[in-house]
């Protein structure tokens, strides 16, 4: 991610977030969860040269999607475990949040190379040469482990999710949908006749993820003025000058709603993310029998 000076770093983790204190530049994206701006400290940083990215959602259209309000707060809570002495080069950290009767938001550091999409198609023919597409997925692999290792595991994976830091390395975007696992305790079944070689059963550990409910760096704001927010909260439109086709939003099929869990083998034949960057047989709802997915092998 984009690393500010060492001073800038403490005083923006210091200093509270406030929609009065804080001026738009522009709109960076806006999605299904909410709009992304880019925004500067008024009186921290008069002349925006360290701005960050600020996501922010209005409580008034979490309602009338799937879980829209604990997934907003999820992320918080996924951000605030990537900060501090969890922090990756290749992952964001929680700069700070603050929410009011009307919104939450959250700021997290501005990635100014755009999104691997975007750079994809900036190049010849659109596509990354091999070393390039190597390197990228070096440093997705190392944050995707980070967050393994951490029991968290990230589940919509695309290039508009990939953003590109000024100095070129890549940093992961978007952990709604992500979800925290605990550590599945392994049982290997021995024939009768082995059992005798073994005086105890070994005790397999588990482990589970404990966030810090406590969010440090989140804040309670109450705006006596809504106007006052509203001022710079519409601005500027989204303008897509590279002409790309916007992807739709990631969401959780209907399966995954309705069974939490699957046993004995059964598959939920169910998706966590975006339509685009997903099978056709799996959106559908197809199994392995399926004569469409049988001559696409064929084939």
């Amino acid at each position: 991610m984009d690393t500010p000076p060492p001073e800038q770093l403490q005083r923006s983790s210091s200093t509270q977030l406030d929609f009065d204190n804080l001026r738009a530049i522009k709109v960076l994206g806006k999605g299904a969860m909410g709009t992304v701006f880019l925004v500067h400290h008024r009186t921290a940083d008069p002349f925006a040269r360290n701005p960050y990215a600020l996501k922010v959602v209005e409580k008034s259209t979490l309602h009338t999607k799937f879980e829209a309000d604990r997934r907003a707060r999820w992320e918080i809570q996924v951000l605030t475990k990537l900060s501090g002495r969890n922090s990756h080069p290749f992952l964001p950290r929680l700069i700070s949040s603050l929410e009011t009767p009307d919104f939450l938001a959250w700021a997290v550091p501005f990635c100014s190379g755009g999104d691997l999409n975007v750079l994809r198609y900036s190049q010849n023919e659109r596509v990354f040469s091999p070393a390039v597409v190597r390197f990228y997925l070096a440093e997705i692999v190392c944050a995707l482990e980070h967050l393994h290792e951490m029991t968290i595991v990230y589940r919509d994976l695309k290039p508009e999710n990939i953003l590109v830091q000024q100095s070129g390395h890549v940093t992961l975007t978007d952990f709604d949908l992500s979800r925290s696992l605990t550590k599945r305790t392994v049982k290997t079944v021995f024939p009768s006749t082995d059992l005798q070689h073994f005086d105890q059963p070994a005790k397999a550990e588990s482990m589970s993820l404990s966030l810090d409910l406590q969010n440090r760096h989140c804040h309670r704001y109450h705006i006596p003025h809504r106007r006052n927010l509203t001022r710079w909260l519409p601005v500027l439109p989204i303008k897509d000058k590279t002409g790309l086709k916007k992807a739709k939003s990631a969401r959780v099929s209907p399966v995954s709603r309705r069974k939490l869990s699957f046993s004995n083998g059964e598959r939920s034949n169910s998706f966590v993310g975006t339509e685009e960057y997903v099978s056709p047989e799996v959106v559908r709802g197809m199994d392995t029998s399926s004569q469409w997915i049988g001559g696409r092998w064929g084939f």
